[in-house]
């Protein structure tokens, strides 16, 4: 893996390890190359789940919200083609995000869940392009 590429996904690391806050994800999407949010685009927003009913009985934290956003806005960068970027992206948010997230996940591009938190992934498995998880 390049050099850029393992430097970026350190910092991203670093920054989701140690708990994501929106001043962590303005951080990340610099990273990403992403100018557009800005501290209060991030604290309003609101996501697709949080409009359904089990977000009333089950709300997201704030890490869970911008561990979600960062997922489904990682799909609509060009770096997502890269996989030995977007992969492992996907991999670090998983392991925050996910109930519990297996040795070896791969999830290509496209792949949505509601609650990420109710997710069990076991070791190896591999979700394809457009892939939509009712949890």
């Amino acid at each position: 893996m390049g050099t850029v590429i393992n430097n970026k996904l350190e910092k991203i690391g670093a920054i989701i390890q140690d708990g994501l806050d929106t001043e962590g994800v303005l951080r990340i999407l610099r990273l990403l190359d992403v100018s557009a949010y800005t501290k209060e685009l991030i604290e309003d927003m609101t996501l697709y789940s949080e409009f359904l009913p089990l977000a009333r009985e089950m709300p997201f934290t704030s890490e869970q919200r911008y561990l979600h956003f960062l997922w489904d806005a990682l799909d609509k960068l060009p770096i997502c083609l890269n996989a030995n970027f977007s992969i492992l992206f996907r991999r670090l948010i998983a392991g925050r995000l996910f109930k519990r997230c297996g040795a070896g996940f791969t999830a290509e591009e496209n792949f949505r869940f509601n609650f990420g938190q109710n997710l069990e992934i076991g070791d190896f498995v591999f979700f394809n392009r457009g892939v939509f998880i009712d949890t």
